[in-house]
């Protein structure tokens, strides 16, 4: 994102609000709107877990064991963000994001 003012307004609504009460930040839109361009530009990759469901083989593997993503970010270190894209092609990852979060928060 060229813009400094774009930047920092989306960083505000897309980062910042992940930081204390709100640890988890949907984002929805229209099919070629440019979101994955928009998490990308603020996702910070040193400190990020990124995930892209549209691989099937990828998406198959989370569903196939539904504690993998927990387990894999229990073994991660360094994590501070998780980006989950075209996280609504699996059905059962809200539950999965769901406990996760708990987890560490509890943790």
């Amino acid at each position: 994102i060229n813009n400094p003012y774009y930047h920092r307004y989306l960083e505000s609504r897309l980062i910042a609000p992940r930081q204390g009460r709100n640890p988890i930040v949907l984002l929805f839109g229209a099919r070629q709107t440019g979101k994955t361009t928009l998490l990308r530009a603020c996702t910070p990759t040193e400190h990020a877990f990124v995930l892209n469901l549209q691989d099937r083989r990828l998406r198959l593997r989370y569903e196939s064991d539904p504690g993998l993503l927990v387990r894999e970010l229990d073994a991660a270190r360094g994590v501070e963000m998780v980006v989950i894209d075209e996280a609504g092609t699996m059905q059962s990852l809200s539950c999965i994001i769901s406990g996760a979060v708990k987890a560490a928060i509890c943790a």
